[in-house]
């Protein structure tokens, strides 16, 4: 383009350029020199020098900003992995110190954790603070269209756009009767719109949730100029993200179960019912000592009698909310068994599995013990604690 407007300029307002080279871009300089060349003009000495020396400083400033380009593409990745492996260490504490509580399962986890993650980088990362872990380490920032920090609003919708897909991909399941593969497509779609506009913005490495807040990532030493999204970059984009959702919502479809998740679920709820009163009812004689059991402090769970071969075997699950409680819960147990023994006589084994279990969006843990069993079948000297 800048050659096309130069097309006009007559012989002597080239030279000119050339002779007055610290007016004007090196760029400019250059394309005056390439149409002079093309006129016939020869150069002096002096002219072929300054020449290199503007084509030397071009490259110089090329090579540098593909190297800004790649190192800011690299330091959101690191900060975006310092701050979910922060963000991971809080659920994980979070977890385990109310590793029981109902507010860390369905439906509340996903609010909480929701709630959680958008505070965290909406807060930090606004003109409040200073900036996420990861931001301070990589030394980045987000700023606005006139190169100032973010204020609270913008940032909170800046991460809005960020956190929601995620957490309805995550979620959506438990929203919806049949999500006929939906919720995977939401999913990579997500994964592909963060990345796509990344590479795509070479000047800036803006993601789409940057574009639509009209925000970037910077780093202290560079600025930021807002650039439109090309129309080619947009009909690919949005090519790729309908192939991706056909594809998964049409597997979804042909391949989708007679039953809904939440029919599935209940049908199972009723099956697990009715087979634990089937199987109560075939020893009524340790009812009394079941509700015991389940008196325990933290002992949550009653399984289903398990019959394998002649071995007759009674299986409950306690979820203890600390880890120290694990010895005190298996001694009322056992006291609870042998204390009332003989009504266990139909039983081979009773068994207590202690299970930790945590199930959130940013931590997960599952930890079975291995059963504890008690022997009431075989006579009193057999009777023993097993681990």
């Amino acid at each position: 383009m800048l050659k096309s407007n130069f097309q006009n300029k007559t012989t002597t307002e080239l030279k000119k350029i050339i002779s007055t080279s610290n007016s004007y871009l090196p760029e400019a300089v250059l394309v005056a020199f390439e149409l002079l060349e093309e006129r016939g003009i020869n150069f002096s000495d002096d002219e072929i020098e300054l020449r290199n020396k503007l084509i030397r400083k071009i490259d110089f400033k090329n090579e540098k900003v593909l190297k800004n380009e790649h190192s800011l593409f690299k330091k959101r990745i690191f900060s975006f992995i310092l701050d979910f492996l922060f963000l991971s260490i809080i659920s994980y504490i979070i977890g385990f110190l109310f590793i029981d509580s109902e507010f860390l399962r369905f439906p509340y986890e996903p609010i909480f954790s929701f709630t959680l993650v958008l505070f965290y980088f909406a807060y930090f990362n606004s003109s409040l603070s200073k900036g996420t872990i990861g931001m301070r380490v990589m030394e980045l920032s987000i700023v606005n269209s006139n190169n100032e920090k973010v204020s609270l609003k913008t940032s909170l919708f800046r991460y809005f756009l960020l956190v929601i897909p995620f957490f309805l991909s995550q979620n959506l399941e438990y929203l919806l009767p049949n999500t006929y593969n939906v919720d995977k497509a939401l999913f990579w779609i997500y994964i592909f719109s963060i990345f796509y506009f990344i590479i795509n913005d070479k000047e800036s490495r803006r993601s789409y949730h940057d574009i639509l807040s009209n925000t970037t990532v910077t780093s202290s030493s560079n600025s930021f100029s807002p650039s439109l999204v090309k129309k080619k970059d947009l009909k690919v984009y949005t090519s790729v993200v309908s192939f991706i959702a056909i594809f998964f919502i049409s597997i979804g479809v042909i391949f989708s179960p007679n039953t809904s998740n939440f029919e599935y679920q209940s049908t199972q709820t009723e099956l697990l019912s009715n087979n634990i009163e089937k199987a109560f009812s075939k020893y009524n004689s340790v009812t009394k000592e079941i509700s015991e059991i389940k008196n325990i402090d933290k002992v949550s769970e009653v399984n289903l009698i398990e019959t394998n071969g002649n071995r007759r075997v009674l299986k409950f699950v306690a979820r203890p909310k600390l880890f120290s409680n694990r010895d005190n819960i298996i001694s009322e147990f056992e006291k609870i068994i042998k204390n009332n023994k003989e009504v266990f006589t139909n039983i081979d084994n009773v068994n207590l599995e202690l299970e930790y279990n945590i199930n959130m969006t940013l931590a997960i843990f599952n930890l079975k013990n291995k059963s504890f069993q008690i022997r009431v079948g075989f006579g009193e000297e057999d009777s023993s604690l097993e681990n």
